[in-house]
């Protein structure tokens, strides 16, 4: 009896254990529950709470093909479909038009009303809005090698003699009258000046006012990566050599006052190089190694590189800012204003900080601008603008 006694408070005692435990379990998964939804809801709380970044619709954007800065301070942007577009200075846009031949047979100039038209067996400068021809360009029609300085004012065209005929741009080609008297049509058909050189450079880079640089491999005597400057103001028809990368060059640039150069090579590595006196590159090459493209903002030199801009102090190789966007070209209308084409939208950014001031994207209807507060401006639609 004694031991069967024992063996039920065993019992009892067990399960009065049992209860104990189980209960205790119960609180202690009630309890991280609670504090699970708490948590979600604290998450939700903040994601809603966070700014959403706005993004455009890829149905409401076309490919952007050239783009060019107007001698008034706007911006034309030609698509893949043949439409031009135009900034106007005080920001107003308007579709010029349709041109009627394939985009790759056209170059654009800075000027409001005349366009480059590439024929099989001509070049033609053409009044934009109503395709009235000026006069055929001399040139060899398959170069199609047409340069202009870092501020637009001079064009030059590399002719298949080894010679860069340069036009005055708002001498020549601003404000453009279709029904001039003959002399002057005659008086525009020759360029200002021309620069002659005996190399054969496969890169070519004006600053304006007879200077250039041009880069070229001596192949027969192992020397690759050459660049010759000319100064047709200082020493005419001297090309002088100033310096060498030994590597092959894939971007050339010359500032505009023509005082310094920059190159990548085909490795992304960057050079900088004086013009003067001091020969030689001071190499920058193993801080930016994904150096695709080279401009001159100012004096400093604007990095093109897969993922990002750089703007780089020449005179030590240090970055002023950098921004992230992946770009296909970039040009600097002036030291305050970067303009960089993404292949379907332009991304406006300030030239002193490198801070994204607003991006435009086009079709061949209508034209739309993404503010940095994410508001949208222009004829797009608004459900072009996609909030994530």
């Amino acid at each position: 009896m004694k031991k069967l006694m024992g063996l039920y408070c065993v019992a009892m005692a067990g399960m009065i254990l049992g209860c104990a435990s189980s209960g205790q379990k119960t609180e202690s998964t009630e309890t991280a529950a609670d504090a699970a939804a708490k948590t979600e809801q604290t998450a939700e709380s903040a994601a809603s709470d966070a700014p959403k970044m706005a993004q455009i619709a890829p149905e409401c954007r076309k490919k952007i093909v050239k783009m060019v800065t107007k001698q008034e301070g706007g911006q034309q942007y030609l698509l893949d479909d043949g439409t031009l577009w135009q900034v106007m200075p005080d920001a107003s846009v308007k579709l010029v038009k349709k041109l009627p031949d394939g985009v790759d047979n056209y170059a654009l100039i800075p000027s409001t009303d005349v366009i480059i038209h590439y024929y099989p067996d001509k070049i033609m400068l053409e009044h934009v809005e109503t395709g009235t021809e000026f006069f055929k360009l001399k040139g060899e029609p398959s170069l199609k090698g047409v340069m202009f300085t870092p501020d637009n004012n001079e064009m030059g065209i590399l002719d298949k003699d080894s010679t860069i005929n340069i036009w005055n741009v708002p001498d020549k080609f601003s404000g453009i009258n279709i029904a001039e008297r003959v002399q002057d049509f005659m008086n525009r058909q020759s360029p200002d000046y021309k620069l002659r050189f005996s190399t054969n450079p496969y890169l070519i880079s004006l600053a304006g006012h007879g200077k250039a640089v041009m880069a070229s491999d001596d192949q027969e005597n192992n020397k690759i990566g050459l660049i010759y400057l000319m100064d047709e103001e200082n020493n005419k028809g001297v090309l002088k050599a100033i310096a060498r990368t030994n590597v092959h060059i894939s971007h050339l640039a010359i500032a505009l006052s023509g005082k310094t150069i920059a190159a990548t090579d085909v490795n992304h590595q960057l050079y900088v190089s004086s013009t003067g006196e001091d020969k030689g590159f001071k190499v920058y090459g193993t801080g930016y190694k994904d150096a695709k493209n080279v401009k001159f903002v100012g004096e400093n030199v604007l990095v093109i590189g897969a993922d990002k801009l750089t703007l780089v102090d020449v005179a030590n190789g240090m970055q002023l800012w950098t921004h992230d966007v992946k770009a296909i070209s970039c040009y600097a209308p002036s030291k305050d204003k970067v303009l960089c084409n993404t292949g379907d939208t332009i991304e406006e950014i300030n030239g002193n900080d490198g801070k994204l001031v607003r991006t435009l994207f086009f079709n061949d209807k209508n034209w739309g601008e993404l503010k940095k507060d994410n508001a949208l401006g222009g004829t797009a639609e608004a459900s072009c603008l996609v909030l994530k």
